[in-house]
């Protein structure tokens, strides 16, 4: 039986789209378990989907004095039928992290995120004009949390946090 994990990005990758998105954020994150953690993150995705749903892969990444990261990520982006503002969220799991804490590294798998905040379209009639967002470009504001869980038993799964920004944009495929 092949492992959950991959079945789970095997339906991601079988899911029909018509539509092909791109999002990059940055701001503020923190470890609240390490010293030092205070930073950066920085998050790009691309994704595909019959919005307000959208399949995801991504980058995500994090930069502080003594705590790096860098993730590939599967998740799923939903958004309202929005006017001009509305809320959106996305969910996902880290397919593998990588890590330096403290000058060593780590390894992670499966580790759960979690985003919400406010889309503010900026081509409104592109965006709402039909029953469901086709084409256009958008900025988010939004608050992610994050539990990293680590493959190594000397370093402890841990939650973070970040307050972030960010601008997309929904090309119409069909």
């Amino acid at each position: 039986m092949p492992h959950p994990r991959l079945l789970a990005l095997g339906a991601l990758l079988a899911l029909p789209g018509c539509a092909l998105s791109i999002h990059g954020e940055a701001g503020y994150t923190n470890t609240p378990a390490f010293e030092g953690s205070d930073g950066l993150a920085v998050n790009v995705y691309a994704g595909t989907g019959d919005l307000p749903v959208d399949a995801s892969f991504g980058v995500r990444s994090k930069v502080a004095e003594d705590f790096r990261q860098i993730a590939l990520s599967v998740d799923v982006f939903t958004l309202s039928r929005i006017q001009f503002l509305g809320p959106y969220f996305r969910g996902g799991l880290h397919l593998l992290q990588l890590e330096e804490i403290g000058g060593d590294t780590r390894f992670g798998l499966g580790s759960p995120y979690v985003e919400a905040g406010l889309l503010i379209a900026l081509d409104t009639e592109q965006l709402t004009g039909q029953d469901r967002p086709s084409a256009g470009t958008f900025i988010t504001l939004g608050g992610q949390a994050e539990y990293d869980i680590r493959l190594d038993d000397q370093t402890p799964n841990t939650f973070s946090w970040g307050l972030l920004a960010g601008f997309g944009v929904v090309f119409e495929l069909l």
